[in-house]
């Protein structure tokens, strides 16, 4: 059977296909910038996010992505020159967003796997298989979460091999912790919808969000369950657990604040449209939807501290130094943490639409963005890097 994300096989819009990336652009104010030459690109299918750690890039291939032919890497690349330190490959789905902790990477896969690789060499150090039959509709795509010597991990699976991937009720979905030193399970909890995105640690326990809108807390040690609540709308970003308090946020456009230890709703507003990232930036959470919007809210009671708009559908936020944003026509926006004020803005795609500057914007391409003072890695139909200084 032929590929399809698990975003679009739940949208039922088919399989998309992607360009090759030539090199990242500057934008200009006279039609389409001039192509600048990358300092490396690594080419593939639809990238999960990326992660740095200690010089290197991490990515999985396909990420979302299932089907029988399907192959994939999980790779490590050297993130100043974008050599290949190694290359893990799974067979028959994408693979979820990397956690590396302690020398090892941790990372689930579409057919309901989870690895623990070296980080050094990229050899197995073991698999946990939950068992699931089906070829579409499950896996465990989220960032691990490691709380001393267990690490957690949303998966679903199916006993079925063609469950109805519209039907949350023919998967089997569970937070699960397992011993890093051996994949060992130690609990499993089920919950009610596939917790896409990965459970958030808040002290001894883990914090986990389901696409049926339900809030979950469990003890790290015993899997206790500590307090469980709904929200309006599926949870698709891992919650942000800080100072006894929990902040989630939903497709719909909803975000929650609830009080850690009690449950308790402290505040709710709504976002312009459908959120795809939220970040912490300490003071406010950054929230980017589907209309372009990027908005910064105060974590305290939710007020509207500023607003941003991108030309197009937010893909990704990051805040390691300023603001940087992703939109789905490949351009990074960088902006003034406190004020929210353009300082610059780069296309960093080139078209794959005649006529037209950057991506297509009606397909989600581009999946994520770590940047710095100097460089600024992205990934969508590759994984690239390119210089952030600007002459």
């Amino acid at each position: 059977m032929s590929r399809m994300t698990r975003r679009r096989a739940l949208l039922t819009a088919g399989t998309a296909g992607f360009t090759t990336f030539a090199g990242y652009r500057f934008l200009s104010d006279d039609g389409c910038p001039t192509l600048d030459e990358s300092l490396w690109t690594i080419d593939g299918r639809y990238w999960s996010p990326p992660v740095k750690h200690g010089g290197k890039i991490l990515a999985s291939e396909h990420y979302t992505g299932m089907g029988d032919r399907i192959l994939s890497r999980i790779i490590c690349a050297d993130s100043y020159d974008g050599q290949e330190q190694w290359v893990y490959t799974v067979k028959g789905s994408g693979a979820g967003i990397p956690l590396v902790h302690d020398d090892t990477v941790y990372v689930g896969t579409g057919t309901d796997h989870v690895y623990a690789l070296d980080f050094e060499t990229g050899h197995r150090k073991w698999d946990y298989d939950a068992g699931g039959l089906e070829e579409f509709g499950g896996g465990a795509w989220g960032q691990p979460a490691v709380i001393d010597d267990s690490v957690f991990v949303g998966i679903s699976h199916s006993e079925l091999s063609t469950p109805d991937v519209t039907d949350s009720s023919t998967y089997t979905h569970r937070v699960v912790a397992l011993d890093t030193s051996d994949g060992t399970e130690r609990w499993a909890n089920r919950v009610s919808g596939t917790s896409f995105a990965g459970p958030a640690r808040f002290g001894t326990s883990v914090v986990a969000g389901t696409e049926s809108g339900h809030v979950y807390r469990f003890d790290a040690v015993t899997g206790e369950s500590l307090w469980s609540t709904s929200i309006p709308g599926e949870v698709r970003s891992t919650p942000i657990v800080g100072n006894g308090v929990v902040y989630v946020t939903t497709l719909e456009g909803a975000i929650v604040s609830l009080d850690a230890e009690s449950a308790q709703k402290e505040w709710q507003v709504d976002a312009s449209g459908a959120i795809v990232d939220v970040v912490d930036t300490g003071d406010s959470l950054l929230v980017g939807d589907r209309t372009g919007a990027v908005t910064a809210v105060a974590k305290s009671d939710g007020t509207e501290q500023w607003q941003y708009t991108a030309e197009e559908a937010v893909a990704a936020i990051d805040v390691s130094t300023d603001v940087w944003i992703l939109d789905q026509r490949g351009t990074v926006h960088r902006l003034d943490t406190a004020t929210g004020e353009t300082t610059h803005r780069y296309y960093v795609a080139e078209s794959n639409v005649e006529n037209q500057c950057g991506w297509s914007p009606r397909s989600d391409v581009g999946s994520g963005i770590i940047a710095d003072e100097y460089n600024i890695y992205v990934t969508g139909p590759w994984v690239g890097r390119v210089s952030a200084r600007i002459e």
